[in-house]
């Protein structure tokens, strides 16, 4: 293990940090321990935000309901590939990147093509990767714990009836959009453009053909997008991988 995580290291210092300023300061939670909890807690298994940080599982899970969260919600795996960049986002200016690389499970070679590829994602985030320490898991002082408390006392204020839990899982419409609807009689028309193009509303970033990801076309889906007039569907590809470029 040593081993890898010098490797993911090496690997790690080599992706893109710009001016590397200092991360944004959190005053409102005793420490960046307790951001990190409180922003993956919904997103990231419970397994996995403790193996970051060096910690136990019951550990975490005491820290995330003594903040006054719910119960860890189970996280599918979908739903890990799809909130990716959210993950991304919430740490950018908490974990450094070879905790991040932890976080998500990734290579360091998937977050280098993600920071350059997936719509500018990099550019997104400043142009910038903030220097930020790593977070190591400390059992909490006498301190910490009362401004858990404080915590639990704002959320309970806020909320008396608990945090809202969403009715249906994340991204469940995804499953609900692969089942064919029932067909309804269409009128006929005179189309304006031929073809009708469209793209899939949940496609993840990457190349269909070449890629192990979730379809973006399953069949219940083409068939509700056949029954809405569209006769052809746009793929994604990458240049650099579709060809090879004669410069460097």
């Amino acid at each position: 293990m040593l081993a890898l995580l010098g490797v993911m290291w090496m690997f790690a210092a080599n992706l893109p940090v710009g001016s590397a300023p200092k991360p944004v300061a959190l005053p409102h939670f005793p420490d960046r321990l307790h951001a990190f909890v409180w922003r993956n807690w919904p997103l990231v298994p419970i397994d996995r935000i403790a193996r970051t940080v060096g910690a136990k599982p019951e550990e975490i899970v005491r820290m995330g309901e003594a903040m006054g969260l719910p119960a860890p919600p189970h996280i599918p795996l979908d739903q890990q590939r799809r909130t990716a960049l959210t993950i991304i986002r919430r740490n950018w200016h908490l974990l450094p990147y070879e905790q991040l690389l932890q976080l998500l499970d990734w290579t360091p070679e998937q977050m280098a093509y993600t920071l350059q590829e997936d719509d500018f994602l990099y550019i997104k985030l400043g142009s910038l990767k903030p220097h930020c320490e790593p977070i190591v898991y400390q059992p909490p002082g006498s301190t910490m714990l009362q401004r858990e408390r404080e915590i639990a006392h704002i959320v309970h204020e806020e909320f008396p009836d608990g945090l809202p839990v969403p009715i249906s899982p994340l991204f469940h419409f995804v499953s609900d959009l692969q089942k064919r609807a029932p067909v309804q009689k269409r009128e006929p028309r005179n189309e304006l453009f031929s073809p009708r193009f469209c793209y899939s509303y949940f496609a993840l970033y990457g190349d269909p053909l070449l890629e192990k990801q979730a379809d973006p076309y399953p069949e219940g889906y083409l068939a509700r997008l056949h029954d809405a007039g569209v006769n052809g569907v746009w793929l994604q590809g990458v240049l650099s991988k579709l060809a090879p470029f004669p410069w460097e």
